[in-house]
């Protein structure tokens, strides 16, 4: 049974390549969690902040997860 996977952008314009690369490391979820219907993945992008959110919902299951990732800023001179 294949995971359904939606991929949304929150002021970020979501491409085929950023959703082809979630639904493809997502669907390896079925290897662990036999139970999972569905998972929503949130990309947004905050000024410099850039964030991904992670739901996955199933029989009895939710999990959630996020992580954010600040841009390196160089040193000068």
């Amino acid at each position: 049974m294949a995971i359904a996977v939606t991929v949304k952008g929150k002021h970020l314009q979501v491409t085929e390549g950023l959703r082809e690369h979630a639904q493809n490391r997502l669907q390896k979820l079925e290897t662990y969690f036999q139970n999972i219907r569905e998972v929503i993945v949130v990309e947004s992008v905050e000024g410099t902040q850039h964030r991904v959110e992670v739901t996955l919902q199933g029989d009895g299951l939710l999990l959630r997860g996020d992580m954010g990732r600040f841009p390196r800023r160089r040193r000068r001179g």
